[in-house]
């Protein structure tokens, strides 16, 4: 679980929580609520949670846009080649960090950043309307810190 606590200047703040797909998908239960026992997920029980990802169909027309037929296939072969050493892997996040690296390689990287740069601009909106915990899959937390540095959240 990685965890950043970040503060506006004009005093709002944000916790952003990054956690592997599963984790993400364990927590989150009926009525938009995220309830879990273990205390390194969350300090609280329940806590009302706002979609910051990109809409799906939003998502499909930038993919579209800007991957190709080529691409996909390229992406199979460098998947495909990768599999062995992820199988490896340790841990869930190291698994889901190396797997990103293979996955978003050239315009599937572009893509992702695109992505980050909108989930940070929703994770504003949230904070502005009173929701303080944000919680993104682990890949994309390092894009979203960013992005929400260059909107003015420090920490």
């Amino acid at each position: 679980m990685r965890k950043s606590v970040l503060r506006h200047a004009d005093g709002r703040r944000l916790v952003l929580l990054g956690a592997v797909q599963g984790l993400v998908s364990e927590g989150v239960a009926a009525e938009n609520e995220v309830r879990s026992s273990r205390p390194d997920v969350l300090a609280l029980q329940v806590v009302p949670v706002v979609g910051i990802d990109v809409p799906d169909m939003a998502y499909t027309d930038e993919f579209t846009r800007r991957i190709s037929g080529m691409d996909l296939v390229r992406r199979g072969f460098r998947l495909r080649r990768g599999q062995r050493r992820l199988a490896r892997m340790e841990n869930p996040e190291a698994f889901a960090d190396a797997w990103d690296a293979r996955a978003a390689a050239g315009p599937f990287r572009q893509l992702e950043a695109w992505r980050e740069q909108e989930m940070a601009a929703n994770a504003d909106t949230a904070v502005a309307a009173g929701t303080g915990i944000v919680l993104v899959e682990a890949a994309r937390f390092g894009g979203v810190r960013a992005a929400l540095h260059a909107r003015g959240f420090h920490g």
